[in-house]
């Protein structure tokens, strides 16, 4: 049976932190823990080679004890067919397969057809093959002992495929407003008619740019809620497909667009319609920008994704490794994905730079487990 006797080496620097580090303290700590990933793919494609060569050993485990199962299933029959022998008689004839019992009053059968006066007792196995207590009992243990081996390496691969190693992929929008972009409601005065929004002019970001979002008055109209519970929408930017950034609002209990910049979140009450509340008085109207004024220099609430394991570890004592495969902007951009808050059922997965839609790999590794 094949073993795995490669380690991963556990990452015992300081992780990068632009927020307690100062810009010389950052980078240092940036470059070594780059190379110590640059240095992981040779222990990663060595585990992987023996991971794999284990699957290999389990699975011919199996495959043998599938043969013993049959020749012990076989044996079996034999064992039962035993227990109906008849007494040998001189001057039969016997097929092959036929049992008898002899003088010692011991089970035999015929190891060849045409068996016609060969005394079972003393045959020495020519014509006659003695079945004991002891051999049956070898073969059970046998066929045993290799069905347990076989389990075991069934259960030890499924748990290298569920447990110890978990991948997935996961995919993190990095969008935000780094100046104005206040929402509010049109009023009487505005003379830009009722139920629809003013808009603040300012900067956001997301799409692996920066853009500017012009100031407003009836940029946006909020649906009516004829309904008996109160409902939401939401307030955001997007840019369209030629390039000109607009404020628009959803529907009632839509989420923002792939394409939006969400800005704030709007509970409209029941039967709050045209003729209930024409300026939007009794509308709630909730901030969810994300505001990053010194972007893309520093971002103080960097983008992060929840990742729940499939399967639930011990404890948090297990490594991350993370390639990021696609996004919005720049590779200058893209920055790396960086792991915080370790639990037994998940972790976070934090973005460092100012690209957007980073779709990311992930590899959770505990091999101790």
């Amino acid at each position: 049976m094949g073993t795995i006797n490669q380690t991963i080496t556990e990452y015992t620097g300081t992780a990068p932190n632009k927020a307690t580090q100062t810009p010389a303290e950052f980078s240092a700590n940036a470059d070594t823990e780059v190379e110590f990933i640059n240095n992981m793919p040779g222990e990663l494609n060595t585990f992987a080679s023996q991971a794999n060569s284990l699957r290999s050993d389990c699975n011919a485990a199996q495959a043998a004890a599938e043969t013993s199962k049959a020749g012990a299933e076989a044996a079996q029959a034999a064992a039962e067919a035993a227990s109906n022998a008849t007494k040998w008689v001189s001057g039969t004839t016997y097929s092959a397969g036929a049992v008898v019992y002899g003088s010692d009053y011991l089970s035999y059968r015929s190891a060849q057809g045409n068996n016609l006066g060969h005394d079972p007792v003393g045959d020495g196995g020519t014509w006659w093959v003695k079945f004991t207590e002891d051999s049956q009992n070898a073969i059970y243990g046998q066929v045993a002992a290799a069905i347990d081996m076989a389990g075991l390496a069934n259960r030890e691969l499924e748990r290298w495929k569920t447990v110890r190693m978990q991948e997935g992929e996961v995919t993190i929008l990095n969008r935000g407003v780094i100046s104005g972009c206040v929402v509010s409601a049109t009023s009487q005065s505005d003379g830009a008619g009722t139920r629809n929004l003013n808009i603040v002019g300012g900067k956001a970001f997301g799409f692996g740019t920066i853009f500017g979002a012009a100031a407003g008055t009836g940029v946006a109209a909020v649906p009516s809620n004829d309904g008996g519970a109160d409902e939401t929408c939401y307030a955001y930017l997007m840019v369209d497909t030629g390039g000109v950034v607009q404020c628009n609002c959803t529907a009632l209990g839509a989420d923002v667009p792939d394409n939006g910049v969400p800005l704030y979140q709007l509970t409209v009450p029941a039967g709050n319609n045209e003729t209930t509340d024409p300026y939007l008085a009794s509308v709630s109207f909730t901030d969810v920008r994300r505001i990053e004024p010194q972007w893309p220099l520093i971002s103080q609430n960097p983008s992060w994704a929840y990742v729940p394991l499939q399967s639930i570890l011990p404890d948090g004592e297990y490594a991350v490794y993370t390639e990021i495969q696609s996004f919005e902007g720049g590779e200058q951009q893209c920055g790396r994905a960086r792991i915080e808050d370790r639990l037994k059922n998940g972790f976070k997965l934090y973005l460092t730079g100012a690209a957007d839609m980073v779709r990311v790999r992930y590899v959770v590794s505990r091999v101790r487990t």
